[in-house]
């Protein structure tokens, strides 16, 4: 039996189901107010100073040796020790961008910032793919764009925002 209203309108339709066009503009809508808030906070937050509290400085340094064609080697002592005890992703992530002649630090916090933001829009396609819900995945990427551990790793030359990006691509793919 239908629902009719006073007018004798049929109420028991559903409600049409967005189209796609609409759907790929809530997406623009979300990576763009995402973007907005990205850069605010990121920004506010960001430092061209070495960070004192990790081991940036000894990513910097492995990272610097692999480009020099020197290995997976500390070079700040004066034998050159092999390392065993950082990961070697990010040095060699690192040694790449040395070899095109970009060595500042600051490019590299640049860098991870860049690569935290693109997490960020891949999660949120992530997690679209897997619960088919855009306002899920834009709240779910809103709480990590303004949650402070994420933020000061992507402030930081670390290898936390890198295997972000790359485990988040993966899952994608």
């Amino acid at each position: 039996m239908a629902n009719k209203t006073r007018t004798g309108k049929d109420t028991s339709k559903p409600a049409p189901e967005p189209t796609v066009a609409s759907s790929k503009s809530y997406a623009w809508l979300h990576f763009a107010v995402l973007a907005v808030i990205f850069v605010f906070v990121y920004f506010s937050a960001f430092s061209e100073k070495i960070d004192i509290g990790g081991d940036n400085v000894f990513y910097h340094i492995l990272g610097k040796a692999l480009a020099a064609g020197q290995g997976y080697v500390d070079i700040s002592t004066p034998l050159l020790t092999p390392n065993n005890h950082f990961p070697p992703g990010y040095p060699f992530l690192i040694s790449l961008f040395m070899r095109l002649g970009l060595t500042d630090i600051s490019f590299f916090s640049a860098l991870n910032g860049v690569l935290a933001f693109a997490s960020v829009i891949m999660l949120y396609k992530l997690i679209i793919q897997l619960s088919f819900s855009r306002s899920l995945a834009f709240v779910t990427c809103l709480f990590l764009v303004l949650s402070t551990s994420f933020l000061s790793f992507a402030i930081i030359n670390m290898s936390e925002i890198p295997y972000i990006f790359f485990s988040i691509v993966s899952l994608f793919f």
